[in-house]
Formats: structure tokens, sequence, C-alpha cells
């Protein structure tokens, strides 16, 4: 009897300890649902006036905000803060600080000897001012069904505001058509080597001072050849005269460069550029050896006073074609 009686006692104990265990559960279950149903019960009240007022449970505290259409505090855009802002009120602000950082943009483009400022105008700039209103105004409005959570997000924002950058973009197909401008106005063909031919002053006169007969050479790369009649006098000189380089501008490295200063942010510097030199395609060696005598005429008279108005006319005639160039297409008569 005595065995049964305490086999019992002990089964009973256990018991209860079980169940003890089993009501421990239950009501930490039941506190869980509790703060959950708490935390997660509120009241949405949406009014005539587009007033939307919300009342609920936090971190077991209860809250309570409004929400009227405005940004909520803690947001910024390029330090303007848009706390009690609607749409229209925070896009006017936004807006003016554009404005205010466009009329900075002034780049000064200096190639050679000239120079051209590029005002925002010149940009063609767009900025996602409508992309950075819209994130900043679903702050604090990113839940549709939770509530609790927007309050949070409210709540952070003033801990932690958010200032937003905006982006300003340029269009490069309207800086490379601006560069392309500069360019036309600043780049210069090659010159190639060209011929000059000019009298011995003496070929037509009885007398000339000392030095007169000799070349005119204005470069030191022009190559002189002295023309000679059939009786061997020399009659003239033939110029083989150097061309002159040309000047080019490199418009890409023109165009990365302006937009590389873009996208740093510095708007109003001043960049120069150096012309890329370009040689004529050919020399005055080149061109002295495609000139040659195509032909020749003589004519001869007896020198007396019968023949005195033809033998004026011919050297009339003579220094006139003399030195005469005639160029391809061209005709003389």
């Amino acid at each position: 009897m005595h065995k049964f009686v305490r086999g019992f006692g002990v089964g009973f104990l256990g018991l209860v300890a079980v169940l003890g265990l089993i009501y421990g559960l239950i009501k930490l279950d039941h506190n869980r649902a509790v703060r959950k149903y708490n935390e997660n019960n509120w009241v949405i009240v949406n009014e005539d006036n587009g007033v939307t007022s919300v009342q609920g449970m936090a971190e077991g505290e209860p809250f309570s905000y409004v929400d009227n259409g405005t940004y909520y505090g803690g947001i910024s855009v390029e330090g303007v803060e848009l706390k009690g802002m609607d749409y229209t009120q925070a896009r006017a602000a936004v807006m003016k600080v554009i404005e205010d950082k466009l009329n900075t943009i002034s780049m000064v483009i200096t190639v050679g000897d000239a120079s051209l400022t590029l005002p925002a105008r010149d940009f063609n700039i767009s900025v996602n001012a409508n992309e950075v209103l819209d994130a900043a105004y679903s702050l604090g409005r990113e839940s549709l069904n939770d509530p609790t959570a927007n309050y949070l997000k409210q709540k952070s924002l003033l801990e932690n505001p958010v200032d937003y950058k905006l982006r300003y973009t340029c269009d490069r197909n309207r800086i490379e058509q601006r560069v392309a401008d500069i360019a036309e106005f600043v780049n210069t063909e090659p010159v190639e080597p060209y011929v000059t031919v000019s009298q011995k002053p003496s070929a037509n006169a009885d007398t000339v001072e000392a030095g007169d007969d000799s070349p005119l050479i204005k470069d030191t790369d022009t190559i002189v050849e002295t023309v000679c009649a059939d009786n061997g006098k020399a009659i003239g000189y033939i110029y083989y005269n150097p061309g002159k380089e040309g000047f080019v501008l490199d418009q890409e490295t023109m165009v990365n460069r302006i937009l590389e200063a873009f996208d740093e942010g510095d708007y109003d510097c001043n960049l120069s550029a150096e012309l890329e030199r370009t040689a004529p395609e050919k020399t005055p060696s080149d061109i002295k050896g495609s000139v040659r005598q195509i032909t020749s005429y003589t004519t001869e008279f007896d020198h007396d006073e019968k023949h005195m108005n033809r033998c004026r006319n011919v050297q009339k005639a003579a220094g006139i074609l003399n030195g005469c160039v005639v160029k391809p297409g061209q005709e003389i008569s």
C-alpha cells in the first residue's frame, strides 16, 4: 500500500510539472500574440479633404500621424528641407536650385587665338528632378498595408535625415556639334607647294643696276630654277615655293574633356587645346619634277629700221608672256 501511494505521488508531481510547462508555453505564446496584435492593430481614418489619420501601436508605444500629402521631416534635396511642402511647392523649390546651378555653367574653350564660352543652353542639360521628388515623397509611405512600418520610417528620418542629390546630364550630341562649330572656325587646310615665275630685269633692258638680277628668295626651302632663252641668255626664274602647314582640332579629345569637366561639376572651368599640325602632301622637289617645257617659239628678222616696229612688238609680247603661269584648264591668247 505504501508503495502504491509513493508511486502515485511521484506520478502526480510529474503530471503537475508537465501541465505547468504546457501552461507556461501557452502563456508565452499568448503574450506574444497579444504583443503582435497590439503592434499591428491600428485605425485609419480617411477624411473628405484627402487627409488620412493613423493611430496604432509601435514597439509597445502608441503612435499617431497624419498624412496630408506633404513631405515628412528629415527629407531634403540639395540641402533644401521639404518638410511640410506639397509636391508643387517642393518642385518649385527644387527648380530654383536647378536654375541657380545652371546659371553657374560657363565653360571657356580656348583654341589657339580663338575662345568660345559655352553656357548651360549649349549643353542641353536634363535633370532627374521628377525622379528625386517621387523617391523623396515615397519615404514614410513605402507600405500600403502596414502603417506601423511607415511610422517607424518617419521616425527614423528624423534621426537619420536623407538629402537627395540631383543628377545633371548633358547631351553629348549637342557638345559634339558645338565643338564641330569651333573646329570649322579654327581649322585650316595645309597649303600645297606652288610655282611662281619672275622675269630677269636685264632680259628686256639695256642697263640694270647691280643686284637687280638676283632671284628674290623668300623662304629657305624655296627651289629656284633659272630660265634661259634658246641662245643661253638668262631671262627669268621659276620659284618652287614650299607649302604651309595646316592646323586641325582633335574634336573627340575636346568633347571628352568637356564632358569630363561637366561630370566632375567643374562648370566654370577654362579648357585649352593645341591644334594639331598637318603637313602638305607634296614638297617643292615634288612639283619641280612635274614642271617641264611644253613648247617654244623663235622668230627671226633683220635688226634694221624697216623691222623696228616688229622688233618692239616682239619685245612687248615677250615681256607679257615671259613669266606668265597658265594653270590647268586655263587658256591664254
